[in-house]
């Protein structure tokens, strides 16, 4: 993994890939408000980091840190890079399209339990009753002796702790 410019990921991954090296910067939709306007916009998974392929033993890794755009490998100073699991890697592909995470974690399923995680319900559990095509989830919600159907964005969940 190396840590890039700040809203830089890209450059440093063209860069990089005009080196020989493989690079995968995982972006996410994410909706944003600024001056009474809402619009939908690509964003990195982490900002300001990206990750990048390289055999330790094999490739010139050192020449990763003075890329254009990049600030440094990630790992302890004066040593080599820590390395990222593969399997991290590959469950953060499996979701991704083109680079884009586009599919919902498994607990995000019709008839499972939840617990909201952000907003004014932070802390309730509901059930999630159907999912809709803007990312957004509709639940059932315990509240006051009634149920209430909510609708919640899909990054505002978790899964329910086991008890």
């Amino acid at each position: 993994m190396a840590q890039v410019l700040s809203q830089k990921e890209g450059y440093a991954a063209e860069h990089l890939a005009r080196q020989g090296f493989q690079t995968f910067c995982p972006r996410l939709y994410r909706t944003r408000s600024h001056a009474r306007r809402r619009d939908t916009v690509l964003v990195p998974l982490f900002p300001g980091y990206i990750f990048v392929k390289f055999d330790i033993e094999a490739d010139r890794w050192l020449s990763v840190n003075s890329t254009q755009g990049v600030i440094r490998l990630v790992g302890p100073r004066l040593s080599a890079p820590s390395a990222v699991s593969p399997e991290l890697i590959d469950l953060l592909m499996s979701r991704c399209s083109a680079g884009v995470l586009t599919k919902l974690p498994e607990y995000i399923q019709p008839g499972h339990r939840i617990q909201i995680t952000a907003g004014a319900l932070a802390g309730q559990i509901a059930t999630i009753e159907a999912l809709d095509d803007r990312g957004r989830v509709r639940v059932l919600l315990s509240l006051l002796g009634a149920e209430h159907n909510v609708a919640v964005r899909a990054d505002q969940l978790a899964p329910v702790a086991a008890t």
